[in-house]
């Protein structure tokens, strides 16, 4: 599994070996495909209260979140989060991940909102990667997880 917009530099001919090899598919779900549960992220904008240039940033906000910048982020290889730019018939021809992307997010959750989680989902990706490459067995690479995850929550002033 890989963040979708990686799908545009691993299947260019220029900057790939395996070129053409690639395919995309939405994550499956326990019983069916209504019960798949992609994570989403990304960044989000916001504008403080006591900004002294609100109309500004909220003018800029809702031009960098137009669909004709989010057309243009895509080519920059980013993942729009606007469904009807993914489902555009050009995004859809020229990036074979935005249709997938696109139904995927009919049913997918947003990461947690959480200062400390992208750390924690590392150390998370790490471990499911050491399982699955044959460095660590399963309770090995958890009890690992778990430690970072208790290193991180302390840092974070989150656990005592």
């Amino acid at each position: 599994m890989t963040l979708v917009p990686y799908g545009t530099l691993i299947n260019d001919p220029k900057l790939s070996k395996t070129a053409g090899k690639w395919g995309w598919a939405v994550a499956p779900g326990a019983h069916s495909r209504a019960d798949s549960r992609t994570s989403v992220g990304g960044w989000t904008f916001g504008v403080p209260t006591a900004s002294k240039n609100k109309e500004w940033a909220f003018e800029f906000i809702q031009t960098a979140c137009s669909k004709d910048w989010m057309r243009r982020s895509v080519v920059r290889g980013n993942a729009p989060p606007r469904v009807s730019v993914l489902n555009h018939p050009d995004v859809m021809r020229d990036y074979g991940w935005a249709p997938v992307l696109a139904e995927a997010m009919q049913t997918a959750v947003l990461e947690p909102r959480e200062p400390v989680w992208p750390t924690m989902e590392l150390a998370l990706r790490s471990g499911i990667s050491a399982v699955l490459t044959g460095q660590k067995n399963a309770k090995d690479a958890l009890d690992g997880v778990a430690s970072d995850w208790q290193r991180a929550l302390r840092r974070a002033g989150l656990k005592g």
